[in-house]
């Protein structure tokens, strides 16, 4: 899905502006204007341990702005009633945290994703785009050390993939 009409086109430009006004590095910012998205790296500090850079993409059509952050992938948790104890609680922190939102895609690798309309305005972005931070931060400080110790915070992001 090309960029192809104006509305589009400015939906495009503006979440790119708001990205750079959120403090993302333009260079960081990978474009795909056949898809109407943006990755960017997106750094998650924690307290006494190394960052992750997780894979976050933007997808923009003609109502919605789609973010979608891979927090980790399915090979990389255990197997067993351990996912199953995860998903519980993924659930359950959909439920009680106010825009945050966990997600599975077709291959069950973790995600937390935000939707906002196209008319948003650069504070909702802000508010939203920074839920998934947040979100992050309590899967791996509160949600995980429930669950198992097996379960490691890992990058999902890979700039080799775009060179």
């Amino acid at each position: 899905m090309a960029v192809k009409n104006d509305v589009l086109k400015e939906t495009f430009e503006k979440v790119k502006e708001f990205l750079i006004k959120i403090g993302i590095n333009e260079k960081n910012i990978i474009e795909n204007e056949e898809e109407n998205s943006f990755e960017i790296p997106l750094t998650i500090e924690f307290e006494n341990s190394d960052p992750i850079i997780l894979k976050t993409k933007m997808l923009i059509t003609e109502k919605w702005i789609f973010s979608k952050c891979l927090i980790i992938y399915d090979n990389k948790l255990p197997s067993g009633n351990i996912k199953n104890l995860l998903y519980q609680e993924l659930l359950k922190a959909n439920f009680d945290l106010a825009e945050v939102t966990f997600s599975l895609d077709q291959v069950n690798n973790i995600y937390i994703e935000t939707d906002m309309p196209t008319t948003t305005h650069y504070e909702n972005f802000q508010s939203e785009f920074q839920s998934i931070p947040f979100g992050v931060l309590h899967f791996f400080n509160d949600i995980v050390p429930k669950i198992s110790s097996e379960i490691k915070r890992q990058n999902t992001f890979d700039r080799s993939m775009y060179v």
